[in-house]
């Protein structure tokens, strides 16, 4: 928006004259003034993101499920073979710190890295078929006159990006980021930032700090929580913002529609229009809550795994022989991976197993 201020006083020929030709010079330059909205267009499939855990966690697909233990990785559904997707890249080159942050979507992997020399940020794709890479997006820190032409050698091909187009930022941290079709959600100490990858644009849609716990999208909502854990939904089409009814959250998890929340009592709940309190039933310190499309998963208090059914929100503790600290359930798929303390070895472990034995419901 331009504003012009014309401020008149004894108005005389030679200043009507003047003040016609501001009002000219004010509409060729406006006609050469083009504002570009980003115009959101997200894609037909469910994409969901989660931050109460890693964003590729709690992800799988027709061969594998993904997780980061203990490092980046594919693995068979039984988790009989695995087979690491990036590769240590501070080992390759001095260029890049380690990965920021990865997102596993139903074709792509994505991951962002810091350039160490200039600060830059890069977006890397892989697509899940043919292990191709590319840069999709980059931001540089700042002006500068030099560009910087880098090759990076990526898990199968040689990745050139130096006609990559850049776009410059000030911002100093990524806490996490998802992807939606053409668009890159991005999570800084400022809010949240949204990216057109396709046509660099970048615009800060969420102009406020926030709960890295508490942060959840499914179908053009985000849902998150402030530095006070009141929870607030923004709709994107409709650049609108409600606060949710629901007590203070430590973590919220979004699925089939239905928002979960825990509290700072360890209480579990959930909203569907009106707020619920699940009774009788509470969430260990150290869990998350996931869900694999049709039961949520968590542990409680005692360190036993539990399901929360999606259809009428009973509960059932699930047989395990050791105490359970953090589960994580996967789209789709009947394993779990299990955070756990062997009772042998007296050690932490991470265990890909199933958990189909009901130890008591309610």
């Amino acid at each position: 928006m331009i504003m012009l201020h014309f401020y008149t006083r004894n108005v005389s020929q030679r200043g009507l004259r003047k003040r016609a030709s501001y009002i000219a010079l004010a509409s060729i330059i406006t006609n050469f003034i083009v504002i570009y909205p980003i115009n959101v267009s997200l894609n037909e499939k469910l994409i969901k993101y989660n931050s109460t855990y890693s964003n590729g966690m709690g992800f799988s697909d027709e061969n594998y499920i993904y997780t980061n233990h203990p490092n980046i990785q594919a693995m068979k559904h039984d988790g009989s073979d695995s087979f690491p997707l990036l590769r240590d890249v501070t080992k390759q080159s001095s260029t890049f710190e380690s990965i920021i942050d990865w997102y596993v979507d139903e074709d792509y992997i994505y991951y962002i890295q810091r350039d160490l020399d200039y600060g830059d940020i890069y977006y890397w794709r892989i697509d899940k078929q043919n292990f191709h890479e590319d840069c999709i997006y980059k931001e540089r820190r700042g002006q500068r006159n030099q560009q910087k032409s880098t090759k990076y050698l990526g898990l199968i091909t040689d990745i050139n990006i130096e006609n990559v187009e850049y776009d410059t930022y000030i911002r100093e941290d990524i806490l996490s980021f998802w992807v939606d079709c053409n668009f890159i959600f991005v999570v800084d100490s400022n809010g949240i930032n949204l990216i057109d990858y396709v046509n660099k644009k970048n615009k800060q849609i969420i102009k406020s700090q926030i709960s890295t716990d508490c942060i959840a999208y499914q179908r053009g909502i985000i849902y998150y929580a402030d530095l006070q854990n009141r929870v607030y939904s923004y709709n994107i089409s409709e650049n609108s913002t409600e606060q949710i009814d629901i007590p203070y959250c430590h973590q919220i998890y979004i699925c089939n529609n239905i928002l979960f929340f825990t509290t700072f009592s360890n209480e579990i709940g959930y909203y569907d229009s009106s707020c619920h309190i699940l009774e009788d039933i509470k969430i260990n310190n150290t869990s998350h809550l996931s869900c694999n499309g049709a039961q949520v998963y968590f542990c409680n208090e005692k360190n036993e795994p539990v399901i929360i059914d999606l259809i009428d929100f009973t509960y059932e503790v699930l047989a395990y022989d050791k105490p359970a600290y953090n589960i994580t359930a996967f789209e789709n798929s009947p394993y779990v991976e299990v955070y756990a303390k062997d009772n042998k070895n007296q050690e932490y472990i991470y265990e890909v197993c199933l958990l189909d034995e009901t130890k008591k419901s309610h």
